[in-house]
């Protein structure tokens, strides 16, 4: 059970004076989570050289902690998320080897259900034996979905240079400092794959001009789009549900527009949206009903657009921490 008392006292110990007092404060609260003793007895020896590695311990719980997550949570995600990647890159790089003239090969689900995937659900596809025939727009989704593959064994393999799930889970989620972005961030990421290899291999041969207007929008819509388009709903839908109940309907009815604008690409995009967001879509006045586009609009293209409306772009490098 995660105690909010207890993570009051890790929070209020990071706004205390670190005497040796305090420290030993520190060391007894790690003891607690970790009850790693002989960690312990090495900080009580020497209080302010161990101060350091005392600040990266606690804080590395408090992360999850503030979440409302317990250790347990933390490796059962821990066992639920790293099974499935070790099996995509073990299938995929076996298929490499086996049939090099189709490497890189990508890892497949044909599940709809992302947020369940099993590791026997993953199977290792390469490029399409008609690739060449492919309108550009539907070749390009290979060559982003490669890159992106790569990108997420980089956040993967990072992880795996620690022992410990609490260490293991920092490093899955990159180097980012908020727990709940990153987690997003690589979630959303594998989801986008998913979503754009759905949409290459559903194509067909011939020119762009050639495909039905139904099947085009689904096919122009990259998996940056789409990880954009989800990334802005989530980090904007509780604010315009906070400015509805506040009353200010002019800038509620403005960001309603541009949330909507995302919707519409993940509808059009065959996205899939979970329950819980469609709840509060529909809470802020939003529906899931796609809406016709008028002649000239466009949908965000790319991640530098996104950063117009939300910013600074989101990044996710893996950053070396000192290991228990």
């Amino acid at each position: 059970m995660n105690d909010p008392k207890f993570t009051e006292k890790l929070k209020k110990w990071f706004d205390s004076e670190h005497t040796d007092a305090n420290i030993r404060e520190g060391a007894l609260l790690l003891l607690q989570m970790n009850n790693n003793r002989h960690l312990y007895q090495l900080i009580n020896f020497d209080p302010q050289g161990k101060l350091e590695l005392l600040t990266y311990e606690l804080q590395k719980h408090l992360n999850y902690r503030i979440e409302g997550m317990t250790i347990d949570d933390v490796r059962n995600y821990d066992k639920a998320v790293t099974p499935v990647l070790q099996t995509a890159i073990d299938k995929t790089s076996e298929a490499d080897q086996i049939a090099k003239q189709l490497a890189p090969h990508l890892p497949v689900v044909e599940s709809e259900n992302l947020d369940s995937i099993v590791p026997s659900a993953i199977v290792a596809k390469g490029k399409r034996a008609d690739h060449d025939q492919l309108p550009d727009n539907i070749q390009a989704i290979w060559e982003e979905n490669c890159a992106l593959w790569k990108k997420i064994k980089e956040h993967f393999e990072a992880c795996k240079a620690y022992d410990m799930s609490c260490d293991r889970y920092e490093g899955l989620h990159a180097a980012d400092e908020d727990f709940k972005r990153m987690l997003f961030t690589l979630k959303e990421e594998y989801y986008a794959y998913k979503q754009a290899m759905d949409v290459y291999d559903h194509a067909q041969p011939g020119d762009a001009e050639d495909q039905s207007a139904e099947q085009q929008p689904e096919a122009a819509i990259t998996s940056k789009q789409i990880g954009n388009a989800r990334s802005y709903i989530t980090k904007n839908l509780d604010q315009l549900i906070g400015l509805m109940e506040a009353g200010n309907t002019d800038k509620a009815d403005a960001l309603r527009a541009k949330v909507n604008e995302r919707v519409q690409l993940l509808i059009t995009a065959k996205a899939e949206i979970t329950a819980d967001t469609i709840a509060k879509l529909q809470q802020a006045g939003i529906t899931m009903e796609q809406q016709a586009s008028a002649d000239g609009e466009e949908q965000p293209e790319s991640a530098e657009e996104e950063v117009t409306d939300e910013g600074e772009a989101d990044t996710a490098s893996p950053e070396a921490t000192p290991a228990e």
